[in-house]
């Protein structure tokens, strides 16, 4: 029930962020529940996309070292460019 409304919650806002964006700019997004993010995302982004835009949660350095960094180990997977863009505050 959890992963369902947090899936459904995810999609919404990414549908609201892509409507924002100007009418020229060719963008869509995709939420997706899986156990291993980094590799399914590289995979996906490796083989389909130009360039991938990754949101992050903002830790710091401290808290990324401690509990891993799903953006950080992304980046590294990638053949394409990324951009992160932080948590607003």
């Amino acid at each position: 029930m959890y992963v369902s409304t947090a899936k459904e919650t995810c999609e919404q806002s990414s549908e609201q962020a892509i409507s924002e964006l100007a009418l020229d700019v060719k963008a869509s997004g995709e939420v997706i529940v899986e156990d291993h993010p980094v590799e399914t995302l590289a995979s996906m982004a490796n083989s389909s996309f130009d360039a991938l835009f990754i949101g992050s949660r903002g830790y710091g350095p401290i808290r990324r070292v401690l509990l891993g960094g799903v953006a950080s180990r992304l980046v590294r997977a990638l053949d394409i460019p990324a951009v992160i863009v932080p948590r607003s505050s």
